[in-house]
């Protein structure tokens, strides 16, 4: 039985990973802000990602350290949100990297969670774990994040870091307000709808987790299916599913409006990103949904 740790453990990819961890007989503790919190078989501890002075005991001797701490990005783009974004991802790789080092026995593994946004908005381009990262505001946020890691020598731990694309689940996550807009008639691409949507059902995410974990793999990696779709067919699949009909795309101006009704960034409906999965697949995993569908959705 294995002793896995996971900052921020009760969100939408976390609560999936700690049920499995505790599912295959290993010993799982959360550190979280909301420790009230209860589930079976896993503890939950306060934490303040800016404190340190707790860490050391938690994570001497453990199996895994997962940091899955970040900001979510469906926020305003303003000052406010860009803070909030940046610095709930740095600080906490900090603060535990600090921990880390002041282990007697470290971690034996460090899985770091990290996004596809580091490729930017690289339009029909295929994007690899070595291609380079992008000039927006999130690729910049990314590539600080990592580096943030990498900056701590952490002897026998070792590192893997995954870039997650976009997370699909029947519930919650991504999907949950595109599901109610179709639901209301309201379906469309946004802008052109040729934009690419890198997605990976929440399943596959938490079995590639457990994948890599299970082989001690280090390095860098792409958690998305191997077959990206365009804004446009994602929509259609999502009609198909609520059995509306086609409507025309919605203008970029229109879409930039509803982001803001929406208290959300229009970039994350109109930029696009077409990422890899080889190098995962190079390693034996299969995906349990490779491909969207209706029946997916």
């Amino acid at each position: 039985m294995g002793k896995i740790v996971i900052a921020g453990g009760t969100g939408f990819i976390g609560q999936a990973l700690c049920d499995a961890f505790v599912q295959n007989q290993h010993s799982v503790r959360v550190l979280t802000r909301n420790p009230s919190r209860q589930s079976g078989g896993i503890d939950f501890i306060h934490w303040d990602p800016a404190d340190f002075s707790i860490l050391p005991p938690l994570l001497d001797n453990i199996d895994c350290l997962i940091n899955l701490v970040g900001h979510t990005v469906n926020c305003r783009h303003n000052k406010a949100g860009k803070e909030a974004i940046y610095s709930s991802r740095i600080q906490s790789v900090l603060t535990l990297g600090k921990a880390v080092n002041a282990c007697q026995t470290p971690p034996q593994m460090w899985i770091q969670a990290s996004s596809i946004g580091y490729y930017g908005n690289s339009g029909d381009r295929w994007c690899y774990e070595e291609s380079p990262a992008g000039n927006s505001f999130l690729s910049n946020v990314v590539l600080d994040w990592e580096a943030a890691l990498e900056e701590f020598q952490l002897g026998k731990t070792c590192k893997l870091i995954l870039r997650i694309g976009v997370v699909l689940n029947e519930s919650g996550g991504f999907l949950e307000p595109l599901k109610k807009i179709t639901h209301y008639y309201m379906g469309a691409a946004a802008g052109s709808g040729r934009q690419y949507i890198s997605w990976i059902h929440r399943t596959d995410v938490i079995q590639a987790i457990l994948w890599l974990f299970q082989r001690k793999q280090s390095g860098l990696f792409n958690l998305v299916a191997p077959n990206p779709v365009q804004n446009r067919d994602l929509m259609k699949a999502l009609r198909e599913h609520y059995h509306r009909p086609s409507i025309p795309n919605v203008p970029t101006p229109f879409v930039k409006l509803g982001a803001w009704l929406m208290k959300t960034s229009p970039e994350l409906a109109l930029s696009g990103t077409r990422v890899s999965a080889e190098k995962l697949q190079s390693t034996g995993f299969q995906f349990n949904h490779p491909n969207i569908s209706p029946n997916l959705l």
